[in-house]
């Protein structure tokens, strides 16, 4: 036999010790001469065998034998009259199914290169007619059903996680899709939950990959501690978990099931003497309510998953229809981000800024508006996230900066006066960079005194103390350009936190103003900003002004300026100067005392 056997990694008589090959060996042998099958058959016969042998003398006889009969192995004749080249490997790929015979070439004429090409791509062996031998032909069926039978076995292997035993997401997604099926037309709910550790690549970094892996493990014994024998536990991820939970009793079988997971899940773990207390975030997704495959019921818990994650940490959410929708509109209002600048869909608002002992205009506020095609006007909050998901931030970045300027430029000619103009920053902004050069370049545009642009960002930015943000941020400073802290009071940053960088101003958070009227603490903690920007040399601007009350409330605390819908809502650039016209009346109504 000239065919070269691929390796197994094991030796022939290891392989054929620790792999059960059948007893009885259903063959199937595929040729069109006569001759050639009836050699075949003498050397089966003399091989010592126990065969069952079948023919077939092309291969769309074999196929059709094939669907309707299983085999272990198929002797096929390389030149078929029906089977050309391409055929050849769309035989090999469509024997490479589940319950599939292996595949063993018989062919007239020795050619290395094509018996390498065809082991290469998944047949088993490779056997010339003319060196045709019993004891050869034996060895190939042999090889031919323990690699058959160790593919099998590694494909199994393949479906377990490595670290935790397991089943991985292929597995899963079988199991699942045969508790799907099981449910259809029954009276009882099923129950998909995909638990996602949180903040697990902090865990690995502070304490190390041993004892993320020793955590892995751990929660692993508590899914499996948690669920019933008929219950299914699988690892999707690194950090990721899912359950299969069958046969519940509605209406409160799925949270009774679910809710004792997350109780168990929930209790500290003992690592190397360390209590390390864990949280999980959960999606859940009952079948076939929600999904009538397993690739629908694992989008419905995805989206649960990350409904939940986005709203609090530690919650488990249910998948609903309305979710199902919100979903919908996030990826087409995430589909359409690239060409709402092309296709003039955003567009720049800007709210006023009074002093608040004289009522003069001192800035504005620039706040990003998304006039959608089919949705309407859609909140930043809800488009903002996804374009920093996407990358899309820093373009649309400078947009904003570039209309900021623009407007700026403009009012100063108009107006007569310099306005002083905040634009609104994320920290995935920051932390990507850019937007230093992003101002100078609109600065050099417009031939801007730099000092009448600001840049506003949350507490946030300051409490991640992020080196590269700090780094954007004294160079944006150096630019000339103000730094902005808005809605301060609501995440409690300290005086040192406030101290460390070069602010210019503080946008009180406007929660403390709305309780200036029911909340008695509220005026002494505006009064205690006021006194601590104005030692360090920081503008400090009341936000949400509503009412007469609040802005002589806020006046008598020494804020400097203030800014709300009671003294001028967001309106675009065009508009402004109509509310400008109206600007001295509205003084002498406010303050006439």
């Amino acid at each position: 036999m000239s065919g070269h056997v691929p390796e197994l990694n094991v030796a022939p008589s290891a392989a054929f010790q620790s792999i059960d090959v059948p007893q009885q060996l259903r063959i199937l042998v595929v040729d069109d001469e006569d001759i050639d099958r009836m050699a075949l058959r003498r050397m089966l016969e003399k091989s010592g065998l126990n065969v069952t042998l079948r023919e077939a003398e092309c291969a769309a006889e074999a196929f059709e034998v094939i669907s309707k009969d299983p085999f272990d192995c198929v002797l096929l004749d390389y030149h078929l009259p029906d089977l050309d080249g391409d055929g050849i490997f769309d035989f090999i790929e469509a024997m490479h199914k589940e319950k599939s015979p292996a595949v063993v070439f018989v062919s007239g004429e020795s050619n290395e290169g094509l018996a390498r090409e065809l082991l290469e791509n998944g047949a088993v062996d490779f056997i010339d007619k003319d060196d045709l031998s019993a004891v050869g032909l034996k060895r190939a069926i042999l090889f031919a059903m323990a690699r058959r039978i160790r593919q099998k076995q590694l494909r199994e292997s393949s479906k377990f996680d490595g670290l935790t035993g397991l089943p991985g997401r292929r597995l899963c997604l079988e199991m699942l899709d045969e508790a799907v099926a099981a449910s259809m037309g029954g009276s009882q709910t099923g129950v998909f939950v995909i638990f996602e550790i949180d903040r697990f690549k902090g865990i690995n970094e502070k304490f190390g990959p041993s004892m993320a892996d020793e955590l892995l493990r751990a929660v692993t014994a508590r899914l499996r501690g948690a669920v019933r024998g008929t219950d299914k536990v699988a690892r999707l991820a690194s950090d990721r978990f899912a359950v299969i939970g069958r046969d519940l009793l509605a209406p409160d079988g799925p949270e009774v099931f679910v809710s004792k997971i997350v109780k168990a899940l929930g209790l500290p773990y003992d690592l190397a003497n360390t209590a390390l207390f864990v949280q999980f975030n959960g999606g859940a997704a009952l079948f076939p309510a929600d999904g009538r495959t397993a690739e629908e019921v694992i989008k419905s818990a995805e989206i649960a998953l990350g409904n939940a994650a986005s709203a609090e940490v530690g919650k488990v959410g249910y998948f609903s229809a309305q979710l199902g929708k919100d979903q919908d509109r996030r990826r087409a209002l995430q589909a359409d981000l690239e060409r709402a600048i092309a296709c003039n869909q955003l567009s720049l608002d800007y709210q006023p800024m009074l002093s608040s002992q004289e009522g003069e205009l001192v800035a504005v506020e620039a706040l990003l508006r998304w006039n959608h095609h089919v949705y309407g006007s859609v909140a930043p909050r809800e488009f903002l996230p996804l374009a920093e998901a996407s990358g899309q931030i820093n373009a649309i970045g400078e947009w904003v900066i570039q209309r900021a300027a623009e407007a700026v430029s403009q009012w100063n000619k108009t107006l007569k006066r310099p306005i002083f103009c905040t634009i609104n920053v994320g920290y995935a902004q920051l932390r990507a960079g850019g937007l230093s050069v992003a101002l100078g370049n609109a600065i050099r545009r417009h031939n801007l005194a730099p000092s009448l642009l600001g840049i506003e960002f949350s507490e946030e930015v300051l409490q991640r103390k992020d080196h590269h943000v700090e780094m954007e941020l004294r160079a944006i400073d150096g630019l000339g350009v103000r730094l902005v802290l808005d809605a301060f009071g609501s995440a409690h940053s300290s005086i040192v936190d406030i101290a460390q960088l070069p602010l210019r101003m503080i946008k009180i958070a406007k929660q403390l103003v709305l309780d200036l009227s029911i909340e008695p603490t509220a005026e002494r903690t505006i009064q205690g900003i006021t006194a601590m920007a104005s030692k360090l040399g920081i503008t400090t601007v009341a936000v949400g002004v509503e009412h007469d009350e609040q802005l002589a409330t806020l006046r008598e605390a020494g804020v400097d300026w203030v800014q709300g819908y009671h003294l001028g809502r967001p309106s675009p650039k065009e508009d402004f100067a109509d509310w400008y016209r109206k600007l001295p009346a509205m003084r002498k109504r406010l303050y006439a005392s």
